[in-house]
């Protein structure tokens, strides 16, 4: 999914989620972010018109994406979210998959 990552005093960083749960999120960003920043994430549901979840955070992890070490995604970000957001993990999961994500029935 589409993340749009805000720090203090630094433009949003675009990145894409690789994990989520109730108490965090795992996201690939060109920007690195140092641990310890606050920040503010704006979650946006793939092929759901407008729905998007705002949630707030702190960065726990920084490190290089060994996947991507040239590429747009080069950075892995770790947040712990402030609060858990219990109805994160419902909220992902009613999400339909995009076609190519969809099990064929054969």
């Amino acid at each position: 999914m589409a993340v749009e990552l805000r720090g203090p005093d630094r433009e949003p960083a675009l990145a894409v989620s690789r994990d989520a749960s109730k108490g965090g999120l795992l996201v690939l960003t060109s920007a690195p972010f140092e641990v310890g920043t606050k920040v503010s994430l704006t979650v946006r549901a793939p092929r759901e018109g407008s729905a998007e979840r705002a949630l707030g955070g702190v960065v726990v992890r920084c490190e290089p994406n060994a996947d991507d070490p040239d590429g747009l995604w080069r950075h892995c970000v770790a947040v712990q979210l402030e609060a858990p957001d219990e109805g994160l993990e419902g909220w992902l999961e009613d999400l339909e998959p995009p076609p190519s994500f969809r099990r064929r029935s054969d």
